[in-house]
This record gives structure tokens, sequence and C-alpha cells, in this order.
């Protein structure tokens, strides 16, 4: 059991986590999103979507601990904040208050600990490390963009698909009306992400354009 939490601990002190965000709680918090118990090996790590209640109920039966469930702002502002902050989980969107808000480790973090233990957790943990603070940027762009629905009352969008129909490249998905859409108080401004950056071809991104202006971009 104590061997888990210090593997645990190493891993976020190696990757540079603050004396606080190492504590036995946070442990515990990482343990728990990776549904790890004591006996199992880091091989075996998920990052199924998690509700502060189910990290407690998790620490609580396997590490025999007995958080109370009014210690669950504890757990969201000394780890589960300081973790989502360093891109080590992401959260699902929805409203905090809603019953449905759920945390996992990300993609990156859970591949790292799946090492953990083999000949493979010294490279991993450099390689983290090299792209870390772009890891940051970019899930910390993915919590602030605003999501502006399909549709604002039907006013300002002619779709012209439907879910389930085979589209081809040229084909028009969806006329927006952007005047409308000003007069309806949004903001046209869209976000384009691109989350495996290394495989775009394309050298002149970091340049302003212009309306209309055409950008080819291969992957």
């Amino acid at each position: 059991m104590d061997k888990k939490i210090e593997e645990t601990r190493e891993f976020l002190q190696t990757i540079g986590m603050p004396k606080a965000q190492q504590a036995d709680i946070c442990c515990y918090v990482i343990l728990a999103m990776a549904g790890i118990k004591p006996d199992m090996s880091w091989s075996e790590a998920t990052n199924e979507w998690i509700r502060i209640h189910d990290i407690i109920q998790f620490v609580n039966t396997f590490y025999g601990m007995s958080y109370a469930e009014n210690s669950r702002e504890t757990f969201r502002k000394q780890a589960l904040h300081r973790f989502r902050t360093a891109a080590l989980i992401e959260d699902n969107g929805k409203a905090t208050n809603s019953p449905n808000y759920r945390y996992r480790l990300t993609e990156e973090t859970i591949k790292i600990l799946r090492t953990m233990e083999t000949p493979a957790w010294k490279e991993s943990i450099k390689r983290f490390l090299c792209y870390h603070e772009k890891l940051i940027d970019l899930y910390a762009s993915k919590k602030k963009m605003t999501m502006m629905p399909v549709n604002i009352n039907g006013e300002g969008f002619d779709v012209k698909v439907k879910q389930g129909d085979f589209v081809k490249q040229g084909d028009v998905l969806v006329n927006v009306d952007l005047d409308k859409i000003h007069q309806l108080g949004k903001s046209t401004l869209t976000m384009v992400l691109f989350t495996e950056g290394n495989k775009v071809k394309n050298n002149n991104l970091n340049k302003e354009v212009q309306v209309n202006e055409q950008i080819d971009i291969t992957f």
C-alpha cells in the first residue's frame, strides 16, 4: 500500500509538482483516477471519467482511509485544481455544480504512468517533460474555449446536412449569417486546435491572415 503511494509521489516530484501537491491526498487522487489498487501493476492504469465522490470511495475502500464526503473541497483545491492546471488531468466541460461533472487523467499522463517500474520509465519521463509546457497551454486553451451552440433559436444557421449523412471534400455543411450572429451578441471568433502539431507540414502557420485568405494545411 505504502509502495504505491511512494511511487506516485516520485512521479509527482519528478515532473516538478510543488511539495504541497506531493502530499498523500494528492497521491491518492492519482491512484484513484488511474484505478490502481495496492496489488495492481501500473500497466493496468486506466483513465475513466470519475467524480470526486468516486475518488473518495476508492481511497477509503482500497487504501484504508476514512475521508468524509465533506472533504471534497479539500480534494478539489489541493489536488484536482492543481493537477488540471498542470495538464495532468482534464474535466468534461460540464458546470462544476452539475451531477455529471467528471475528471480524468489526460492521455499523456496515463501513458507515462503505465511505464512506471519498466525500462521505458526514464525515457517516458524525459519525453513528457520536453512537451509538458505545451500540454499546459493546450489544455488551458481547451478549458477557456467557449463552445457556441449550433443553433441560436434557429437563427443565423442554415444547416445543409443531418446526422448520419455522408459528406465529401467541398460539400457545404452549413451556411452562417455572421451579421445575424453579431446582432445576437455572440462572437464569431473560431478557434482551431491541432493536437498533433508535429504532423502539420505547413511552415507558415504563425502569421496573421485576412478574411477569405486561403491557407493550405497538409498532414
